[in-house]
C-alpha cells in the first residue's frame, strides 16, 4: 500500500525540475496537477524552523517551556479580557535600525483558569434565592469565609435554615453591621435571627495562584408572593481580578526583564 509522502514522491517525480528561492534557500516544484507548488521541506532530515503552537494551563509550565526556546526578539502579549499570554518566541527583530522580519510561527498562550470558588462565588452573585437555598449555599461554601468567624456564621445561617412558614419584616443594625430579621410563624408569634450584612471571603482567582479577599455584601427582599428573597452582590470583583492577573504580568515581567511584556 502506498503512503501519502510516496505518492508525492511519484508527482514530484513526474514534475518540472525544482525551482530554489535563493534567499531561503527553499525548493519548489510545479506539479502538473493544476500547476500547483510544492514546498519540499517535508524531504529535509530537519525543519528550517519551528512551527508550533502551544496552549497551557499554568504559569509554571509556560515559563518552563518559554525558558527553553526564550530568544531576545521574544515577546509577551497579555490580554486581561480572556484572560491569556500570548508569547511569540520568533517575533520580529530589529538590528542596527535594520528590520529582521520573521514567520511568527512558534507560538504558546497562557489561559490562566479560574478557581473552582471564584467561579462559584462570582456565577451565584445576583441570583435571587429562597431562605433555604440561600442558606445552603453559605453552608456549602462556608469554608471560604474568613469574616465573620466562620463557626459563628455557621450557628446563624443553620438557624436561619430552619425557621419554617414564616412572615419576615427586618431593620439593621447600623452599630455592628448585622442585619436582624424579624419574624412570625404559627409556632412562635415572634422571633428574630441575625445575619451578617458583609462578608469577607479568602479565595483564589485562578488555579494555583494567591488567595485575595473579596467583599460580599448581602441584599434581600420580602416580596408578598414570594416571602423573604435573598441574593449578594461582590463589590470588589472586578478590581480583585485585575490585582490578580496584574501580578501574573508583574512576575513574568520581572523574569523576563529583557523582552517585551505588553498588558493590556
Amino acid at each position: 500500500m502506498q503512503t501519502e509522502d510516496s505518492l508525492k514522491l511519484i508527482q514530484l517525480g513526474q514534475s518540472l525540475a525544482p525551482i530554489k528561492d535563493e534567499k531561503t534557500g527553499r525548493e519548489f516544484v510545479v506539479l502538473s496537477e493544476r500547476q500547483r507548488l510544492e514546498d519540499l521541506d517535508f524531504l529535509l532530515e530537519e525543519p528550517r524552523r519551528i512551527k508550533k503552537q502551544f496552549s497551557l494551563s499554568t504559569e509554571l509550565s509556560f515559563t518552563q517551556y518559554v525558558d527553553k526556546f526564550l530568544r531576545p526578539e521574544t515577546i509577551f502579549l497579555c490580554m486581561k479580557s480572556h484572560p491569556y499570554i500570548h508569547a511569540i518566541i520568533d517575533y520580529h527583530d530589529k538590528v542596527d535600525e535594520k528590520d529582521l522580519p520573521s514567520f511568527c510561527t512558534h507560538l504558546v498562550d497562557y489561559k490562566p483558569v479560574h478557581s473552582i470558588e471564584w467561579n462559584r462565588w462570582t456565577n451565584t452573585c445576583g441570583k435571587k434565592m429562597t431562605q433555604v437555598a440561600f442558606a445552603e449555599f453559605i453552608e456549602d461554601n462556608i469554608k471560604d469565609v474568613v469574616e465573620p468567624d466562620s463557626a459563628q456564621l455557621f450557628t446563624d445561617i443553620t438557624n436561619f435554615r430552619l425557621i419554617r412558614r414564616a412572615t419576615f419584616g427586618s431593620k439593621i443594625n447600623v452599630q455592628n453591621g448585622e442585619i436582624d430579621f424579624q419574624y412570625s410563624n404559627e409556632s412562635e408569634k415572634n422571633g428574630s435571627v441575625k445575619l451578617p450584612e458583609t462578608l469577607t471571603l479568602g479565595i483564589r482567582v485562578f488555579e494555583e495562584g494567591e488567595y485575595y479577599n473579596v467583599n460580599v455584601k448581602l441584599r434581600y427582599r420580602v416580596d408578598e408572593d414570594e416571602g423573604l428573597v435573598l441574593w449578594y452582590e461582590i463589590t470588589n470583583q472586578d478590581k480583585v481580578y485585575d490585582y490578580a492577573f496584574n501580578k501574573i504580568v508583574e512576575r513574568l515581567t520581572e523574569k523576563y526583564s529583557d523582552n517585551l511584556v505588553l498588558n493590556s
